[in-house]
């Protein structure tokens, strides 16, 4: 499957490449489907190649690829507590 970094994502998160979310993509510690969307959306948290953790968020585009449109370093409370890293 093809993946894409949403160029929105360097706009308001400066400090991260397109190459650092793509390695957190593929170094997914947990991630998940959400359940209450129309599309095919993922949220995860993984680690780039510097060892930070990052969170995504990725769409399913129609034609078959994953678009991650959302990341950020570090992960906000909300996304570990989503993905199961601690308790709300």
């Amino acid at each position: 499957m093809r993946v894409m970094v949403h160029k929105r994502i360097h706009e308001r998160h400066p400090e991260l490449l397109d190459e650092d979310v793509l390695t957190a993509y593929r170094n997914s510690l947990r991630y998940a489907q959400r359940a209450d969307k129309d599309e095919i959306e993922f949220a995860g948290i993984g680690t780039d190649g510097r060892g930070r953790l990052v969170e995504y968020v990725a769409v399913v585009l129609p034609e078959g690829r994953l678009l991650i449109y959302h990341a950020q370093t570090p992960p906000a409370k909300g996304m570990l507590e989503e993905l199961g890293f601690m308790k709300g």
